[in-house]
């Protein structure tokens, strides 16, 4: 304990600094933000103390707040009252003047599922992914009561949720009398209010169900998160009453009043960089082999796949969203799709791309449902009324959705992508609740044919289970095949061999006691198998280019997007009993591609080089699934119809012949 540590006034029996003392920490660690603080009230009426200034001033005052927050802070703000700034401020009033805290060491971090009645009363740190947000709301603090008597205002403290009424009578010298009263609305006191839920992170289930907490935000810490993101939650552990069918029970609901709260991942628009950051980035952009290096960054541990990773970078960097004057709004998103046979590395590419992404979600399979996708109406843990929680595809706005097994999902399920892929939306009409959610991500999803491997004598679309309608609104779709090739299988088995021997290295060093491999040798090792550009790095590339870099196609670069549109559509012309080889929305995809290819370059101009890396990658793609296997030609109708056009022809020649 610190020498300082001389009074004991919370009766916890820990001692902490005197008044003398407490003034001197505050002088000491925040002159700043008093100085911040006066000049601002009452727009600003809150200081934040920071746990570790607190710890390195006094021990006792560190545990105090740790242990007693709520008496601690009245103490505090008695000092902050007698700080010269403050002091001699009539305009000031410091009850109303909010302690808050941050700074919490790691140490004292707690998983949500290990919350108890030890932590009651206590300042907890807790991390988790917030699951759904209530509207901000105003909540009445102190309510004035008018006698209809006497016209006496008896003020009543509300410190719950429940409205507290002046059950002691009117507190005029003359009445007394127990009612009737009137809230008096101009006289009463309100704070922003909004609860928000938190579940804790995927990782810390222990194959269990996720346990989640609802936190009660004032003020400044209202409307500061969205569904999806990753937060620290610093705050008190309070208890709700609950009631059951007979009255109130003895069982208490776990609600944490927030102190604090820190986003831990941030949407690429959000990121914060800073002046050597963007530095940096700019030098990265001249190198002439940025846009290659780029793509060998993207899941550099999986051998190959070089288009399907170039495609992936340009889904990170995505086109442009254009809002039309009428209100039409262009996608800018790009939606991608990998249908291949089994252990081809498929699942590993998704979660490369969503761990890139600040806001990448990734779900899987029949564990998926139209609720979960999109949005779900569920009963307002507040009042007796429903409420929106956001499902996957709104909690990855902004970034990137997986979707693994995409053909597992029911198919009444799978129609809930439509609108998020074509519009950037979530329409609900359940329960009363007509909302419509931002929605605005892009789709990577990944999928097996219906057969576990493909048969190279059908057409792929027909071996995968996707409805036509969904399958037209990807991009680009690939097709990953297990070809055996004694070269091709030497390099990719190298290539995996030596990611196991140099990550056993690299645990070997860290963890075994006697280690066969020096801190020089693992160093040496790891660059074989380092990316180009590290992940930090990547990601605030990223991040720059999609919130300033915003590329035009000069109206040369716009005429060589349509030639070669038009090229592809004049194959109908040439022989009228040709399918139609590609429509409007390989144009579309085309633009998108080319301007992700732009923000790769950080490019406010698109070039005819531009151009040409998105034909390569479109190319690959009509390849593999756009092209009708007996006749070797473009076919639209398999993309969009699940038909080939010869297929079609063949039916009704059948059908007329009989």
């Amino acid at each position: 304990m610190s020498n300082r540590d001389v009074w004991e006034p919370t009766g916890m029996g820990i001692k902490i600094p005197d008044m003398k003392g407490l003034i001197d920490f505050f002088k000491t660690y925040y002159e700043e933000e008093i100085i911040e603080l006066a000049n601002d009230y009452p727009e600003k009426d809150y200081i934040y103390i920071k746990f570790k200034d607190a710890r390195n001033y006094s021990s006792g005052l560190a545990e105090a707040l740790e242990c007693g927050f709520e008496k601690i802070s009245r103490i505090l703000l008695t000092a902050l009252a007698d700080v010269d700034l403050i002091k001699y401020r009539d305009d000031i009033d410091v009850n109303k003047i909010r302690i808050r805290i941050n700074g919490m060491p790691n140490y004292l971090k707690q998983p949500l599922r290990d919350l108890g009645q030890k932590d009651i009363r206590k300042l907890i740190f807790v991390d988790g992914f917030v699951r759904a947000v209530t509207d901000k709301e105003p909540k009445e603090v102190k309510t004035a009561f008018e006698c209809l008597r006497c016209g006496h205002i008896t003020f009543v403290e509300q410190t719950g949720t429940k409205f507290e009424e002046p059950f002691a009578g009117c507190e005029g010298e003359n009445c007394g009398k127990k009612g009737p009263f009137r809230v008096d609305q101009s006289q009463c006191e309100y704070i922003d209010f909004q609860t928000i839920k938190i579940q804790e992170s995927p990782d810390s289930t222990r194959g269990t169900k996720t346990r989640d907490i609802m936190v009660e935000c004032e003020e400044e810490l209202t409307n500061k998160v969205e569904p999806g993101d990753r937060v620290t939650v610093t705050g008190i552990l309070a208890l709700g009453q609950r009631t059951g069918k007979e009255g109130k029970i003895t069982v208490h609901e776990k609600i944490i009043k927030a102190l604090y709260i820190e986003k831990l991942d941030f949407g690429f628009d959000e990121y914060d960089l800073t002046s050597l950051d963007e530095e940096a980035i700019l030098d990265l952009s001249r190198d002439p082999e940025i846009m290659d290096k780029i793509v060998k960054s993207v899941a550099p541990s999986i051998y190959g796949y070089e288009n399907i990773k170039i495609a992936i970078a340009l889904r990170l960097f995505s086109g442009v969203r254009k809002d039309l004057p009428d209100g039409t709004v262009l996608r800018g998103n790009i939606h991608i799709a990998l249908i291949g046979d089994p252990g081809i590395a498929k699942s590993q590419l998704l979660r490369k791309a969503i761990h890139i992404s600040p806001r990448g979600v990734f779900t899987s399979g029949k564990t998926s449902s139209a609720a979960g996708l999109t949005a779900a109406v569920v009963k307002d843990p507040l009042n007796d009324g429903w409420t929106l929680e956001g499902g996957a595809a709104v909690m990855a706005s902004g970034g990137i959705l997986a979707v693994d097994e995409i053909g597992q999902i029911r198919e009444e399920d799978k129609s809930a992508l439509h609108e998020v892929m074509e519009q950037g939306t979530v329409s609900v009409a359940k329960a009363g609740i007509v909302a419509m959610l931002q929605a605005d991500c892009g789709i990577l999803a990944a999928g097996n044919p219906k057969t576990g491997y493909f048969d190279r004598n059908n057409p792929f679309s027909e071996q995968v289970g996707l409805s036509p309608a969904l399958w037209s609104r990807f991009d680009l779709i690939f097709i990953m095949l297990d070809d055996p090739d004694s070269k091709t299988d030497r390099e990719i088995s190298s290539h995996i061999l030596m990611n196991h021997h140099i990550g056993g290295m690299i645990q070997n060093r860290a963890y075994s006691k006697c280690s066969a491999h020096t801190e020089e040798e693992v160093s040496q090792a790891k660059m074989e198998i380092e990316a180009p550009i590290s992940e930090e790095m990547l990601i605030k590339y990223i991040a720059y280019a999609r919130t300033n870099v915003y590329p035009v196609s000069a109206p040369e670069v716009g005429e060589c997007i349509q030639e070669f549109y038009i090229d592809i559509r004049n194959m109908k012309i040439v022989s009228p009993r040709s399918p139609v080889p590609i429509t409007a929305r390989c144009l579309e995809a085309l633009q998108r591609l080319s301007e992700a290819s732009a923000r790769m370059r950080l490019s406010d101009t698109v070039s005819k080089e531009d151009v040409e890396l998105a034909k390569r990658v479109i190319v690959t793609s009509l390849k593999d699934v756009g092209i009708d296997l007996e006749t070797g030609r473009l076919d639209a109708g398999i993309v969009n119809c699940g038909k080939s056009h010869s297929k079609v022809e063949k039916t009704q020649w059948l059908t007329v012949s009989y």
